[in-house]
């Protein structure tokens, strides 16, 4: 990885253009690297190493969230169903949660969401929570953010704006509240 990262630093910087040709040929050449091991390598240098989390029980919507998103993070973990939860709170340390507000057809309450919040407050409170729904309620948004919710995305949402609502939410870092006191302070 050094020698990648040495080898892509003196090509950035040569004053005359080289092409991506030549640099897969000085990585070959200088650590052996294959074609398949560069873009992995590539892939990762650009990513941000958090672990984010989707909860909703449309299909679609998890396909396209976790493919935006897995161009930005180097984990993104989907759930379709809320009562699965348990389980990956106590197993992943999750940055960054998106929730769906909504799980039952025909709910437009949002109750289930805020359900879904409080026990993350309660379970893993450091983690960044983002709220979801199709229900564009000006209420219901404002109770998430009252109740703990970090953001809240209206679906369906512009692309650009869903990273930049999660990035931000990410670059926050850990929510540390007053009741909780962060680890290893000196």
């Amino acid at each position: 990885m050094k020698i990648f990262v040495k080898s892509w630093k003196y090509l950035r910087n040569l004053q005359k253009k080289r092409s991506i040709r030549d640099f897969i040929l000085i990585l070959n050449y200088n650590c052996n690297i294959s074609f398949q091991e560069l873009i992995n390598q590539l892939s990762l240098m650009n990513k941000e190493k958090g672990k984010i989390l989707i909860v909703d029980d449309d299909e679609s919507v998890l396909m396209v969230s976790k493919y935006l998103l897995s161009q930005q993070f180097t984990e993104v973990i989907t759930l379709d169903d809320p009562e699965l939860l348990d389980d990956n709170l106590k197993s992943n340390s999750i940055d960054v949660a998106l929730l769906d507000m909504n799980y039952t057809i025909g709910a437009t309450t949002g109750e289930e969401g805020l359900n879904l919040l409080r026990t993350f407050k309660k379970e893993a409170p450091s983690t960044r929570i983002i709220m979801m729904t199709a229900y564009s309620d000006l209420d219901i948004a404002i109770r998430a953010i009252k109740e703990g919710a970090d953001d809240f995305i209206v679906k369906p949402w512009d692309n650009d704006k869903f990273l930049s609502i999660v990035l931000s939410a990410y670059k926050m870092g850990p929510n540390i509240s007053p009741g909780i006191k962060p680890q290893n302070t000196y």
